[in-house]
């Protein structure tokens, strides 16, 4: 579906800028709005945010990202490849807020609908499960995900909206006022793995939204900043069980014999 006039992404929402809250509805004008947004993160949080913005009437939004630009969504060469990322399941939830948006078909292209799952009991009979759900779960690569998103951004939202990949916000800093944030831009190389020591740009923005996903403290300037400012009166802390406890993550191709259900996650 195309989107709908800019300005028209329905409900109201509060914005945080600053030290104040203001309430906001699809009709406020301008005034209310930032002249910039930096969003820190250009996965699949940061590009659905960047749509919601440019949604309610918001220019100038600048999606930041350190690791290269994903593939092509329609590359079935690189996506057939079952190893090369790893898979997310959209819950109603997820749906329901991509409906919004008009983001929910985008995914649904590349995704696959699973219906329930499959165990193995102790003889090794299979054992079917069906959620009976009003959402069946649609699985796909994040990747891909984000390849698709990224896609109808460039389609439908260029004039507001500009994605650039092989950068990281480095540092953040908040004025005293909390009116501004100012952001120190770096050139990244091997998907994000190495970033340059020195600055290529120095930014001020009204608004900046960290959508980095997992990075943490550590990895995120956003955060970092956000801990260490007063006027945020917030802090990070990480839970003494995640400290202690280690996940291995491995995708591994199965080949289902001949008759078995693949709409199921086994």
């Amino acid at each position: 579906a195309p989107p709908p006039p800019r300005g028209g992404g329905g409900g109201g929402g509060a914005v945080l800028m600053g030290n104040s809250t203001t309430t906001t509805t699809d009709d406020d004008d301008d005034s209310a709005k930032p002249e910039s947004v930096v969003i820190v993160g250009a996965g699949p949080t940061g590009l659905v945010t960047a749509v919601m913005l440019a949604r309610r009437g918001w220019t100038n939004i600048r999606v930041l990202e350190k690791r290269n630009r994903p593939e092509k969504a329609s590359n079935v060469e690189i996506w057939g490849d079952p190893q090369r990322s790893y898979n997310i399941g959209l819950s109603a939830r997820g749906q329901l807020a991509l409906q919004k948006y008009d983001l929910l078909d985008v995914a649904r292209e590349y995704a696959k609908e699973v219906k329930g799952r499959c165990d193995f009991d102790k003889d090794g009979k299979p054992v079917e499960k069906l959620a009976q759900k009003k959402f069946d779960t649609q699985v796909l690569q994040r990747d891909r995900l984000v390849a698709a998103f990224l896609e109808e951004v460039e389609r439908n939202y260029s004039d507001v909206i500009t994605v650039e990949h092989g950068v990281a916000v480095n540092s953040c800093t908040f004025s005293e006022s909390g009116d501004k944030a100012t952001l120190q831009i770096f050139d990244c190389k091997e998907d994000g793995d190495y970033c340059d020591t020195d600055a290529k740009e120095t930014i001020e923005t009204s608004l900046v939204i960290g959508a980095e996903g997992n990075a943490g403290k550590r990895g995120s300037a956003v955060i970092r900043a956000m801990d260490e400012s007063k006027m945020c009166k917030t802090k990070m802390v990480k839970l003494k069980e995640r400290i202690e406890s280690t996940r291995v993550y491995k995708i591994i191709p199965i080949e289902l014999p001949a008759g078995d259900r693949t709409d199921l996650n086994y």
